[in-house]
């Protein structure tokens, strides 16, 4: 009997573990980010769905309440993760996919809207008053992000590996976390909203 709990993440368990993940994040970032914040400051919520929110009147508090909250979150994930060490490897493993989702959306944010006309930092660029240094300040923050976000994420277990003496062990290597880096910078430039 495998008491690690990495087994049962053979067939579809461990995309069910992220496809969670993912789901909690998104709703972080639509509904308690930008829902949240539009509610906190008297605004109405027009449109809320799992790609797009508008409220009435906008402001630049409530477009980047959705990646607050994913930084808040990652943050509170990291802090579970450090501090709580008698979790199941599963639910371990879900804060973990959910710690990374919310710390690589919130530098996406950044970054999708560094390139675009779109995104949840640029009207606050505009209401700031800014101007030309907005795009290379959100570059450099989102560059910033993602590395301090691969730094405290490290990954360990991104596949696991059953070893010859039995049961199963979590292997990870930082040339992995560079490429799926990359891979999302690539989604971004080129499917982001707006580009």
């Amino acid at each position: 009997m495998d008491r690690t709990g990495f087994g049962a993440l053979q067939g579809h368990h461990g995309e069910s573990i992220g496809a969670g993940a993912f789901m909690l994040t998104d709703t972080l970032h639509e509904v308690v980010g930008h829902g949240g914040a539009c509610l906190l400051i008297g605004q109405k919520i027009t449109l809320i769905t799992s790609v797009y929110f508008r409220s009435r009147p906008g402001s630049f508090l409530t477009d980047i309440g959705g990646p607050a909250a994913n930084l808040v979150f990652g943050l509170l994930i990291y802090g579970l993760l450090k501090t709580t060490k008698n979790l199941s490897p599963l639910t371990r493993i879900f804060l973990m996919f959910g710690m990374a989702d919310n710390f690589f959306w919130f530098s996406g944010t950044l970054l999708q809207s560094s390139f675009s006309k779109t995104g949840d930092w640029v009207y606050a660029i505009k209401e700031l008053h800014i101007g030309d240094f907005g795009r290379p300040a959100l570059i450099i923050a989102a560059i910033a992000a993602y590395w301090i976000s691969i730094r405290m994420i490290k990954l360990p277990i991104l596949f696991i590996v059953k070893r010859r003496q039995g049961g199963y062990e979590p292997r990870a290597s930082m040339g992995f976390n560079v490429k799926v880096l990359v891979l999302f910078i690539i989604f971004c430039l080129t499917l982001g909203r707006g580009i």
